[in-house]
């Protein structure tokens, strides 16, 4: 088990803010852009959970990706290969004896706010090539079965709220059908730039605490 969530870098700094009753929801955090458009007016104090691990320092010859493709990978490609091998460490699993294996990986996504912050002038037709893989949701999941050799299903399940749900029971339903062998279970939501936030604010479609609510108590 591995995760990046705000405030927690790893499930045992997860458990100490939950444990403490926190929610890792901060103002934006001193150097960050502050994304706000053009005659946007801030009204209120930017509250979010920002995450803490930099994204920015990327090891992406460790994953195989060269220094030409590895600008146009968005982030979540990035923590999502971070966080895969972290739980393969946590489990004690050797990825070399995943290869070839019919191992899954099943992943709820959401966003693509890092393609729309990519330069569209002067591109090659591989910087397309490597723009597109780094950024198509699809293409998520795919990198990891890719990245570990693995032959069997991957899905990348897009919805909004409900992806972590769908893409669990995807996961479950699988199970049976490949005899125990390993599964890999993702939920990714990271959203780049800040003005789309922004904007779901200013059509009332966040929480007005600011704050993400469990269902019952939304």
């Amino acid at each position: 088990m591995s995760c990046r969530f705000a405030g927690a870098n790893s499930p045992d700094e997860f458990w100490e803010v939950l444990s403490q009753g926190k929610d890792g929801i901060i103002p934006l955090p001193a150097g960050r852009p502050q994304g706000f458009r053009p005659g946007m007016a801030q009204k209120k104090e930017l509250l979010a959970g920002f995450l803490k691990c930099p994204i920015d320092e990327f090891d992406a010859k460790f994953f195989g990706i060269s220094p030409r493709e590895a600008p146009f990978v968005d982030p979540q490609q990035r923590i999502l290969l971070e966080v895969t091998w972290e739980s393969l460490e946590d489990a004690g699993i050797n990825p070399q004896n995943l290869k070839e294996s019919d191992t899954g990986v099943f992943m709820g996504i959401w966003q693509q706010d890092y393609d729309h912050m990519i330069p569209g002038g002067g591109l090659t037709a591989n910087d397309f090539h490597h723009r597109y893989l780094g950024n198509a949701l699809s293409a998520t999941a795919s990198r990891i079965s890719y990245f570990l050799g693995l032959n069997g299903p991957n899905l990348a399940l897009e919805r909004y709220n409900a992806r972590t749900r769908y893409s669990r029971f995807q996961f479950i339903s699988s199970n049976p059908q490949l005899n125990g062998d390993v599964f890999c279970w993702f939920h990714s939501a990271v959203v780049a730039p800040l003005p789309s936030e922004l904007s779901m604010l200013a059509v009332r479609v966040c929480a007005v605490e600011r704050r993400a609510l469990p269902l019952p108590a939304a």
